[in-house]
């Protein structure tokens, strides 16, 4: 499976534990000026739909305040 990884940084004026609150709840996807739409299948698994482009499934492999939130590409995965 091909794993694809994305770093962003960003210095913003709240909490740790502000942003994560917001960027972990999956259902609350509104603050994303890129998606149309985001589907929650789980606590773990989403389909974001973008505005542009094709739908993108996900993974949440690892979720933890002191790391990354690591999310992977499950639907790729399956057509590579």
């Amino acid at each position: 499976m091909r794993q694809i990884v994305v770093v962003w940084e960003e210095d913003f004026p709240y909490e740790p534990e502000q942003i994560w609150k917001v960027v972990t709840d999956l259902a609350s996807w509104q603050w994303r000026s890129d998606l149309a739409d985001c589907k929650v299948i789980d606590e773990r698994r989403c389909i974001e739909i973008p505005k542009k482009g094709k739908p993108v499934h996900f993974l949440v492999v690892v979720a933890a305040l002191s790391h990354s939130v690591v999310k992977r590409d499950t639907h790729a995965a399956q057509h590579n």
